[in-house]
C-alpha cells in the first residue's frame, strides 16, 4: 500500500448503494470480506439488496437532513455513490465539491442502411455524438447550450428538435429517418468537464 493510503474499515456506509456503481461497489466489497452499511432513498431497492448480501441498511432521503447527518456522522467512512446526487451527500459530510448535475437525452432511431452513419461521429466543440450500430439503428445526443442542470430524467420535444437538426445538417440521408425511443439521464459534471482529483481535511 503506497504512502498515505488509508486502509478501508470494515463496516463503513455506503450511500447510493442501488445504483449501479452502488450495487456494483457492495458485490465487490463483499467478496474482499468487507461489510458496508447500504443506504439510499429507495425503501424497497435498498431493502432487497441488503436481504440478497446480508447487510445492515439505512433508509436516507436526501430532503431528510437531520436523519442524514446523525447517520453520517455515525460512521467512520461514508463512500458516496450518490451519482447526480453526490454534492448534497458530501455536503451532509461537510465535503463541498464543485459539480452540478445535468440533464443529458439521447434518441435511437429505426434500423437503416448500413453505410448512412459514420462508425462514429463525435465532437466536443459542436457537443454532440452519433453512431450506427451493428444492426442499422443510429444512437445519437448532444449537449447544446444551456442544457438543464436539475435533477430531471424527462424528455423534451426542443431536444428533439435541436438533434434532429444536427443530425440532418450533418448526414442528409437521416432526413426521413423515424426515431423510435428517446430517453434522458442525469449526469454529475465538473465546471471544466475534467475528473476531480485530491483529497479533503475532511
Amino acid at each position: 500500500m503506497g504512502e498515505g493510503a488509508r486502509t478501508v474499515p470494515a463496516s463503513f456506509l455506503l450511500y447510493g448503494a442501488t445504483g449501479y456503481t452502488g450495487m456494483l461497489t457492495a458485490r465487490a466489497a463483499v467478496q474482499r470480506g468487507l461489510r458496508p452499511i447500504l443506504a439510499g432513498r429507495n425503501r424497497a431497492k435498498v431493502t432487497a439488496l441488503a436481504g440478497e448480501l446480508g447487510l445492515d441498511h439505512r433508509v436516507l432521503a436526501l430532503d431528510e437532513l437531520a436523519a442524514l447527518e446523525t447517520e453520517l456522522a455515525e460512521v467512520p467512512v461514508v463512500l458516496n455513490c450518490a451519482g447526480p446526487y453526490s454534492q448534497i451527500v458530501a455536503k451532509m459530510a461537510g465535503v463541498e465539491i464543485p459539480v452540478f448535475s445535468e440533464r443529458h437525452e439521447i434518441v435511437i432511431t429505426e434500423p437503416v442502411d448500413p453505410g448512412v452513419c459514420p462508425p462514429m461521429l463525435m465532437s466536443f466543440s459542436g457537443n454532440y455524438y452519433i453512431q450506427q450500430r451493428p444492426h442499422g439503428s443510429i444512437i445519437g445526443g448532444c449537449s447544446p447550450e444551456g442544457h438543464p442542470q436539475d435533477f430531471a430524467n424527462n424528455i423534451s420535444w426542443d431536444y428533439l428538435g435541436h438533434l434532429a437538426s444536427d443530425f440532418t445538417k450533418l448526414l442528409p440521408r437521416t432526413r426521413d429517418i423515424r426515431i423510435v425511443r428517446q430517453w434522458a439521464g442525469v449526469y454529475n459534471m465538473t465546471p471544466d468537464r475534467q475528473p476531480l482529483l485530491g483529497g479533503t481535511e475532511v
